[in-house]
């Protein structure tokens, strides 16, 4: 009774709901901190999960409380060298302090890291153990998406790359991979492990400037050897609306899938994209963000949904909620529920799906034509060659 007609046919979706999607609960991960400034706040996750609850989405999804991986499953993606400089273990002496607010460190050494790094690099790989025994067609986990982190070295607030362990466990059941990557950031971390393989289809929404983290992603890359022309870099400038993103956003799918017959879609759903992160620099309302799940839904393919970077708390935390009633096909309200984070959303207390900027689109028709020029010109070399 809150809202019109209209506003009904904008924000909800009116699919029966489905018990085929699973996500796997992290309970304790939000308790840990980089430090008291730093702009990852794992609390986020904790109010993600409150929020899906409040709304009682529980009922419709198996939910899966994470089970801890051994370490040598957990670091096989990493050398020898990133487990004992990086994750060796630490002693009190070794841990920043956190009353000393460590700003400048991308990537601090903070107490229960390595309990933090095993908890969600866990709980992506029981998301994938989960499609891989056909216990659902979606398995979500939030707590993961940490695309940057490299092979020998710890980077842009990831420790372990818990994405490249998922595509390693999912290669050995299935043939070809799409990755796509919504994150503010370009996923160098993970375009970097599989830049030769023909197996893994890596494609990229960024927004990209050499002088902006981590300086990589231009549309020249495109792979090399056998990955020939299966990395896809779509560098964005700044402010990017709705309308612009969900147009290249579905031009760039499309074309991809009338080329390519994946058996799996991992989305990385960073939500720094959104208007109004500290770090993003797009415009994205919530609403134009989960367009590209709704899009991706509609192939009917096993999908992997992760999180990613995103450091406006409460848009965080409402954007995962609404994509994840979008994975379960379920109606939700815009005012969100009573919960135990109720304060973090002061003053707004709203899902705010449309709230965006009032910013200029730096990316004008001319650009984006051209991107989109590319797009099909890169699938124009396209052999998949499996």
């Amino acid at each position: 009774g809150y809202y019109n007609y209209k506003r009904i046919n904008i924000f909800w979706i009116d699919i029966m709901p489905s018990k085929n999607v699973i996500i796997v609960e992290t309970s304790n991960i939000s308790n840990f901190l980089y430090s008291r400034y730093h702009p990852m706040q794992p609390i986020r996750l904790g109010m993600t999960s409150e929020l899906i609850y409040s709304y009682g989405m529980e009922k419709f999804m198996k939910i899966i409380n994470t089970k801890k991986k051994t370490k040598s499953e957990i670091f096989n993606i990493h050398s020898s060298v990133f487990e004992n400089s990086v994750m060796k273990k630490l002693t009190t002496d070794k841990i920043y302090n956190i009353l000393l607010d460590e700003k400048h460190d991308d990537c601090p050494v903070f107490k229960g890291l390595v309990e933090y790094s095993i908890l969600y690099s866990s709980a992506s790989l029981l998301s994938s153990d989960a499609i891989i025994n056909k216990n659902c067609q979606i398995a979500i986990n939030w707590s993961g998406g940490l695309h940057h982190s490299k092979i020998d070295e710890k980077s842009g607030f990831c420790y372990v790359n818990d994405i490249n362990l998922c595509i390693l466990n999912l290669l050995k059941h299935f043939k070809q991979i799409l990755y796509i990557d919504i994150d503010i950031h370009h996923g160098d971390g993970v375009e970097e492990v599989f830049y030769g393989t023909n197996r893994v289809f890596f494609l990229s929404f960024h927004y990209y400037n050499k002088n902006f983290f981590p300086g990589s992603g231009s549309i020249l890359n495109k792979g090399i050897s056998y990955g020939k022309y299966l990395s896809l870099n779509i560098p964005l400038k700044k402010n990017i609306s709705d309308i612009n993103f969900c147009k290249i956003f579905e031009s760039a799918v499309h074309e991809t899938m009338k080329h390519l017959k994946p058996d799996i879609i991992i989305l990385q759903s960073g939500a720094d994209s959104l208007a109004s992160d500290v770090i993003g620099k797009f415009n994205l309302s919530i609403y134009g963000h989960s367009n590209c799940l709704k899009v991706l839904k509609k192939f009917n393919i096993p999908l992997l949904i992760l999180g990613g970077g995103g450091y406006t708390k409460d848009r965080v935390s409402k954007c995962w909620t609404y994509e994840t009633s979008i994975a379960i096909n379920r109606n939700i309200q815009e005012n969100i529920p009573h919960n135990v984070y109720w304060k973090l959303y002061k003053p707004n207390f709203e899902l705010d799906l449309l709230k965006k900027d009032k910013y200029i689109d730096y990316n004008c028709k001319k650009y984006l034509d051209y991107i989109d020029k590319k797009i099909k010109k890169n699938f124009g070399f396209f052999y998949p060659n499996i």
